[in-house]
């Protein structure tokens, strides 16, 4: 396969992956409405682990590696502790937050990932500094953010708790740069599809273990409309995370550039948000927020149009 080609389809991979995730906000508010954050998530990500399992047993048939199969069992404790930050603690903070904020500006907040990983790339990943353009990509993204929590009231953010889901949210966001900058070591020496796997398991189990203690055993409600959303998150966990994963296993990707694609996350999510849940609408403050969140996405996508 050439690189074009090859490089092509990664662009492809992620693209799919973000439009996934930008649909997950609609169907965790609905979720949430029958099952507490910590056990839905718990259950969201065990769930999508067990359905990759298959993948798992395949890819390791059709390699026959026992070098291979070495790796995975010294492995294992790093997986499990990938799994627990990946998952575990940043999908804790992230259903919290959407909890107690409005599917729209969780979206928005959350678009911007893209920023906090440039940033935090430049001090961890030796060949991915910032610039002058990542700069100004980062001021204004931090001014979209800061203008949604200064009018977090009119987006409908009224809450006593909203000013700490946007925290949460923001957390979310350094825990993904982190987790996916660990993923990529990982990936040098283990299938993606592996980590993917082993992640969403690890990470399920231990939220659901921590619902239990913390929010008490809930059983599972008899309604379709939370089977169906549980159903379309699992569908979006396990297919998400093994397309985000196989292209972070690529070492000529870079991790800032690759979350460049996850500007479609807020937009999409958003629009979703005030499509299909009747309490949500477009205001002026999540307007003006959206657009320098877009613009700060945009100038990084431009450096990597350039580049």
């Amino acid at each position: 396969m050439s690189q074009i080609k090859r490089y092509g389809l990664r662009v492809a991979a992620a693209i799919v992956a973000c439009i996934l995730w930008s649909l997950a906000f609609v169907f965790i508010k609905l979720g949430l409405q029958f099952m507490p954050p910590l056990q839905f998530a718990g259950l969201r990500f065990f769930i999508s682990g067990l359905v990759l399992i298959p993948l798992v047993l395949y890819y390791l048939r059709r390699s026959g590696e026992t070098e291979l199969r070495g790796r995975i069992s010294h492995a294992l404790p790093r997986l499990f502790l990938l799994g627990n930050l990946q998952i575990g603690i940043k999908y804790a903070c992230f259903y919290f937050g959407v909890a107690l904020l409005p599917a729209a500006l969780s979206a928005l907040i959350s678009g911007t990932s893209p920023l906090v990983v440039a940033l935090l790339a430049h001090f961890v990943t030796p060949d991915d500094k910032l610039d002058a353009r990542k700069v100004v990509a980062l001021l204004l993204g931090v001014f979209g953010v800061l203008l949604l929590t200064l009018l977090r009231n009119t987006v409908g953010a009224v809450g006593e708790w909203a000013l700490l889901g946007i925290v949460l949210l923001i957390l979310t966001n350094l825990f993904t740069g982190i987790g996916d900058i660990l993923v990529r070591h990982q990936a040098k020496q283990l299938p993606s599809i592996l980590i993917a796997c082993s992640s969403l398991i690890a990470g399920g189990a231990v939220l659901l273990l921590a619902g239990w203690l913390v929010e008490g055993v809930t059983p599972l409600p008899d309604s379709p409309r939370f089977y169906g959303a549980l159903f379309a998150l699992c569908t979006i966990s396990s297919g998400a995370f093994a397309l985000w994963f196989w292209v972070l296993q690529d070492p000529a990707v870079k991790v800032s550039r690759l979350h460049v694609w996850k500007f479609l996350i807020p937009l999409l999510g958003a629009l979703t948000a005030w499509l299909f849940l009747p309490e949500e609408h477009p205001t002026l403050g999540a307007l003006l927020g959206m657009s320098f969140i877009v613009l700060a996405l945009f100038v990084l996508f431009w450096q990597k149009k350039k580049g």
